[in-house]
């Protein structure tokens, strides 16, 4: 990607943010996908096991699955973002609004 404005290149800079946080997503998507389906899938291996776990463990394989699978729907959220939006974020920065800023849809996007 070119952050640069080429001469009658009409990419307003919204579309330049937009475009960057679509190629940070896949980046994400593509380095963290494949460990994390890894700790999905044997969380989830562990769970079938319940008559040989404790309700403590449990509880504590279920967080780890839920918050994995939030994870995983970040990243997807990310990738289909059409319309970088920001909020501010504590210290006076900003960040992406991930659950406000417009999508794509798309069929393996679950919210």
């Amino acid at each position: 990607m070119t952050l640069y404005r080429r001469r009658g290149d009409h990419t307003t800079p919204l579309q330049i943010k937009t475009q960057a946080v679509r190629e940070t997503g896949a980046a994400l998507n593509h380095e963290i996908n494949n460990p994390l389906m890894a700790l999905l899938g044997n969380v989830e291996l562990l769970l079938r096991k319940t008559q040989d776990l404790d309700n403590d463990i449990k509880t504590k394989l279920k967080k780890i699955h839920e918050a994995a699978e939030h994870f995983r729907k970040v990243t997807q959220k990310l990738m289909s973002i059409t319309e970088a939006r920001s909020i501010q974020y504590p210290g006076g920065e900003a960040m992406i609004d991930v659950e406000k800023s417009p999508k794509t849809a798309s069929p393996t996007q679950n919210s």
